[in-house]
């Protein structure tokens, strides 16, 4: 990994008068609880900030004192702002196996070899996060380039002596080159002399979701970076007139309090201009990736829950159910993907019926693949596919099995709480198009012959949240 820098932000909003909380209070919930790993970090901010204004202030008469103490200051939550920029990273990727030697008690030895090799230029990951009501964390590279490396199970596709060019070997580019784009990865960042800090001027950070919105956009995220850009934003306001709590506490919501707390969770993805090829160098390297990940030991990281219903809740009254039809917290998910190419060229090997039973982890003599001569076929046939857009969006309330239970207790649900029982899923498709090409020895592909006119289509699709424990009709 080349060239990493750290950089690092803190703004304090909080006045002269106002004392930072302590950690137990700030808390304010028992050790038996469960705590989410946002709000236990939180807790040490106050700690890590300090509190010198505090201090300066300590020096006062006792009528003063009496007086401050008689008043509830309102302690607003730091602003922390943390931001990690590498230059260009790269991740070679490799395969082991266990070596014995020709004598018995020798030990065992351990040989790899290179198979796939993965740039990344511009890498940015910032986070703003100003208590638990309010977390942002923004990612992007500018551009990023996978390629074959020598050779795999046996197939010497890319070794020195094949005299393949280096155009081959790259099977999928994405974004921009990082001396075309420029450090557009470093705006406002400490390392940009235009941000405010170099200039002397106090940050100004955007700490509303609405406002967040309309600055961090699908356009802004491609300007800034160019490959991948991911937004998840995460807000939470009271309505109540109570102060919003941690995330600690939101962990075991009922539904009467969900009308008292607006809660938002929003993740946006989106993939820059990418080209991918599907030849067999890359389909042999894939397969044996997929299938090395699936081949573990350890325990899953999550597994699936059982539906749970719980037969001693309340039943909610009219005016809880009319709060709670107002707004329902969600989780949203939109993932984008622009101008789309990908090729699948015909099988230039033709050798996946013997490597399969090695890609699944199979012992294989490989004197089929000693004798076998591999020539790179040119011109080489192929499907070429183009795709303008592709949007793929995602939506489920966040306290599923609390919702469900209490749509189910009601007789006549509004239409609007049956909706948010579902998970709902959009997909579309802008300007998918397909043709007939070929790959030449120089390595460029020829005009396509179309077979696939461009269209554009979209489909819709929803999935009941916890089945077992809905018992309204619509369900059935």
């Amino acid at each position: 990994m080349d060239s990493p820098i750290f950089a690092g932000g803190l703004e304090d909003e909080i006045g002269h008068d106002t004392q930072y909380a302590s950690s137990e209070s700030h808390l304010q919930q028992d050790d038996d609880q469960q705590q989410g790993w946002v709000s236990w970090a939180w807790s040490f901010v106050p700690a890590i900030v300090g509190n010198d204004d505090e201090e300066g202030d300590s020096a006062g008469t006792d009528d003063e004192a009496a007086t401050d103490q008689q008043k509830s200051p309102t302690v607003k939550d730091p602003v922390v702002s943390i931001g990690f920029y590498c230059t260009k990273a790269t991740v070679t990727f490799k395969l082991t196996e266990m070596q014995a030697e020709s004598s018995y008690y020798s030990p065992q030895k351990v040989k790899s070899k290179e198979i796939i090799r993965w740039e990344q230029e511009g890498t940015t990951v910032e986070v703003l996060m100003r208590g638990g009501p309010f977390f942002d964390c923004q990612i992007g590279f500018v551009g990023c380039q996978a390629l074959c490396l020598k050779g795999i199970m046996g197939i010497k596709d890319f070794e020195e002596n094949m005299n393949r060019s280096d155009a081959e070997a790259y099977f999928f580019s994405c974004g921009e080159n990082l001396c075309t784009k420029g450090m557009t990865y470093l705006t406002n960042s400490l390392f940009d002399y235009r941000s405010s800090e170099n200039n002397g001027v106090r940050a100004d950070f955007i700490l509303d979701a609405a406002a967040h919105k309309e600055m961090y956009t699908e356009i802004a995220g491609m300007q800034r970076f160019g490959a991948f850009y991911m937004d998840y934003l995460y807000t939470m306001e009271s309505t109540g007139g109570k102060g919003c709590g941690n995330q600690a506490e939101m962990s075991s919501v009922k539904v009467e309090d969900l009308g008292s707390v607006q809660e938002m969770s929003t993740k946006s993805l989106i993939v820059g201009p990418l080209s991918l090829r599907l030849d067999s160098s890359a389909v042999h390297r894939i397969m044996k990736m997929i299938a090395c990940a699936l081949e573990h030991e350890y325990e899953p990281y999550s597994k699936s829950k059982q539906d749970f219903v719980d037969g001693t809740q309340a039943m909610p009254n009219s005016e809880e159910i009319s709060i709670l039809d107002e707004y329902i917290p969600t989780r949203i998910t939109s993932f984008t993907i622009l101008k789309c190419t990908i090729t699948v060229p015909m099988a230039e090997f033709n050798l996946l019926c013997h490597l399969l039973p090695i890609i699944m982890g199979q012992k294989s003599s490989g004197s089929f693949l000693s004798t076998t001569s591999l020539q790179s076929l040119r011109p080489l046939p192929c499907i070429r596919i183009l795709v303008d857009k592709i949007v793929l969006e995602h939506s489920l309330p966040m306290y599923a099995e609390q919702l469900v239970q209490t749509v189910s207790s009601l007789n006549q649900p509004s239409d609007n709480l049956l909706h948010y029982c579902y998970a709902h899923c959009y997909l579309k498709i802008f300007g998918f198009q397909a043709g007939l090409s070929s790959l030449d020895m120089n390595g460029s592909y020829s005009s396509p012959a179309s077979v696939v006119p461009p269209f554009s289509t979209a489909v819709y699709g929803k999935m009941l949240q916890l089945p077992k424990c809905c018992h309204f009709p619509e369900c059935s």
